[in-house]
């Protein structure tokens, strides 16, 4: 598999392929449409979206460890809110499980699973 993206990514890809409770996971490109918006005119492209063993799918982003402090993290998270919730709002895909979760360079590296960084950044989800 070609892998497109930041080192960051990279870890956070091989995390995700050696975890038993994916069924399946997708790195998102730009050209895939996938978009966040924060407000009117900022978007964001979260890298990965994933299909877990309870039929939730995620949206999960990785950042550098700097983004731990920095506002527009903090904007993207209750983007990402707004968006889940409008996800399960909608006919065709209200009775689907669904979830975001931004994590960092530096977590990553310290954890031992997906279900690790489940547990450690209290993801947006309804699942």
């Amino acid at each position: 598999m070609e892998f497109y993206g930041s080192y960051t990514g990279y870890l956070l890809a091989r995390l995700l392929n050696a975890s038993s409770h994916l069924v399946w996971w997708h790195r998102l490109c730009p050209q895939d449409g996938v978009c966040v918006y924060h407000n009117p005119k900022d978007q964001h492209f979260p890298d990965f979206v994933a299909l877990d063993d309870e039929s939730a799918h995620w949206i999960i982003e990785g950042k550098d460890k700097r983004g731990h402090t920095d506002e527009r993290m903090q904007a993207k998270r209750r983007a990402a809110e707004i968006v889940v919730h409008r996800l399960v709002g909608t006919k065709r895909f209200s009775g689907d499980k669904w979830g975001h979760l931004i994590t960092y360079e530096d977590d990553i590296v310290k954890a031992d699973s997906w279900d690790d960084l489940k547990e450690k950044f209290e993801p947006v989800s309804n699942a």
